[in-house]
């Protein structure tokens, strides 16, 4: 065979049967690197080379990166990506080209040094484009005759088919898992009402997809001004705790304000206009921040960023954007579910909990506070002569006094706190984890706040008083509806003691200035020993 150095048959065939090994093996492998590899040590045994490689276009860039060399003595695989070539002219040309070291040292500076002197350089063309070249150094002896440079340019043949169709089986495999991580969260989304398990399949999914190392949903609060992150991964739990931005502040505030995606290659380029914006905090330049939308509305932002190696793709953008739907479908979802839910365990009027929600929370809280052996607290309320009120000033005023006084309660307690509505002009709490005095405390400031609030029309208010009555786990009771009684029953002593007062048990009461000592308790707080009797501390 004339491209083999001559020897005799036995020396030819055996090189010939290793030139069909190694491309043999580059059609099998999975790892484009790897082919190329074998394409690239093919390459060298044809042409005598001592030193070849492979270079290839980035599909977004089109910046020549080499992916595989042989004879070069680069420790890792990963070492070849460090060579990227800059612009130079002839390299989207479909000829092929001998560089000498005079041109070498001018044009590819970025090169490998081996690469720049006594090369030649075969194109991969596909579809009328070149997409990479595949070069071979050291011909000491000028370029490579008439039959090895067609024994080269198969060989850049194999290689444009091998990297054709490894990228798309890479395209396909992405796409198929894509569908099937799509698939997943329209399970999901199918079977439960779980906006956090939903929201963590998105990110957890766009990271892997897009090979990123970040990524994070934004969703604005009620007032729609401001963005908090809801689920996020590769973001800093303080981060995610803490970050907050504005509409038009930064990239996931601008994209927030305008409803058009994002899209960088280099953030440091388009940074100027935004504030709050910090390109330090990102560990590679491409970004992606795409709003998501419900009912023509934009009700977050969808960012990812950090990708592990290059820039996002149209490609990956394209996904990104089919899984940003799909937040916005779940997030909907979840909220619709909350509307619903919480019209139906909502007072209309008063926007506290009805009363059979009460029940069931009660219950639930019970058994919690058993198990951690915890406090748990039931208040009762009761508007002080609120039917002189209605034949006053009328049935439409004294709504406006129940939805004053439920506003008040609501604001006064923690959000996981219990308010409801239990009847009439009647209240009910339900305080976890509070000490007794603690508990005595917010009953006394529920009661001053009532009697110094006023309601209705500021030229003519209505001023109100309530009388309060308190039963406490474990001091009083283990059991949800022995609390009920005890608090009500505690609650008419508090109206029969001359009303605007907070009564409670001997027990409860002892445990508070236990609590306290050796200081001794403040404020207007009764206890009563049995229903009926009160005594001023």
């Amino acid at each position: 065979m004339p491209v083999i150095r001559p020897a005799d048959n036995a020396e030819q065939v055996e090189h010939v049967m290793g030139l069909l090994r190694l491309l043999g093996e580059a059609q099998e492998v999975s790892s484009l690197s790897t082919a190329l590899r074998a394409v690239a040590e093919v390459a060298s045994l044809l042409t005598d080379a001592t030193e070849a490689g492979v270079f290839v276009a980035e599909e977004e860039s089109g910046l020549m990166r080499m992916v595989a060399s042989h004879g070069l003595g680069l420790v890792a695989a990963g070492d070849n990506s460090v060579f990227v070539l800059g612009i130079v002219p002839w390299l989207a040309s479909e000829d092929s080209r001998f560089v000498t070291a005079d041109e070498g040292e001018v044009e590819l500076r970025t090169a490998p040094a081996a690469f720049r002197k006594g090369s030649f350089w075969t194109p991969l063309v596909q579809g009328g484009q070149t997409v990479g070249w595949l070069v071979v150094a050291g011909l000491s002896d000028g370029p490579p005759d008439s039959t090895r440079l067609k024994f080269l340019r198969l060989t850049a043949i194999h290689a444009t088919t091998l990297i054709r169709g490894m990228r798309a089986q890479t395209a396909l495999n992405l796409r198929v898992e894509a569908l099937t991580t799509l698939a997943e969260v329209g399970q999901t989304l199918a079977s439960t009402l779980d906006l956090d398990r939903v929201l963590r399949l998105i990110v957890d999914g766009v990271a892997r997809l897009s090979d990123a190392t970040a990524c994070s949903i934004m969703l604005l609060d009620e007032s729609r001004e401001t963005l908090r992150i809801r689920m996020a991964i590769g973001v800093p739990e303080e981060v995610v705790r803490t970050a907050v931005r504005k509409i038009g502040e930064g990239i996931s505030g601008r994209v927030a304000q305008t409803g058009e995606p994002v899209f960088l290659r280099n953030i440091a380029d388009a940074t100027g206009g935004l504030r709050g914006c910090n390109p330090d905090r990102y560990r590679s330049p491409s970004l992606v921040s795409l709003p998501l939308r419900s009912r023509g509305q934009v009700i977050g932002v969808l960012n990812v960023n950090d990708k592990r190696e290059g820039d996002f793709s149209a490609e990956d953008v394209n996904l990104i954007m089919l899984f940003a739907n799909q937040a916005a479908f779940a997030i909907d979802n979840a909220r619709l579910h909350d509307q619903l839910w919480q019209a139906s365990v909502t007072d209309g009027l008063t926007q506290t909990f009805v009363h059979a929600h009460f029940q069931r929370r009660l219950k639930e809280l019970v058994s919690a506070a058993a198990v951690g052996q915890d406090s748990l607290a039931v208040i009762m309320m009761d508007i002080d002569f609120f039917k002189k009120v209605n034949d006053q000033f009328g049935h439409p005023i004294g709504d406006v006094v129940l939805q004053g006084v439920a506003a008040l309660l609501r604001r006064a307690v923690r959000s996981n706190d219990v308010v409801a509505r239990y009847g009439g002009e009647e209240f009910v709490l339900i305080l976890s984890k509070v000490p007794y005095r603690v508990v005595l405390a917010v009953a006394e400031r529920l009661r001053k706040a009532v009697e110094a609030a006023t309601f209705g029309a500021r030229e003519n208010p209505v001023r109100i008083t309530a009388s309060f009555g308190v039963a406490m786990m474990p001091a009083d009771a283990t059991e949800g509806t022995e609390l009920i009684r005890l608090a009500d029953e505690n609650l008419y002593a508090s109206k029969r003691g001359g009303r605007n007062r907070v009564t409670s048990s001997d027990a409860v009461r002892h445990l508070a200035e236990l609590e306290l000592a050796p200081a001794t308790a403040s404020g207007r707080v009764e206890r009563a020993g049995s229903p009926g009797t009160e005594v001023d501390c």
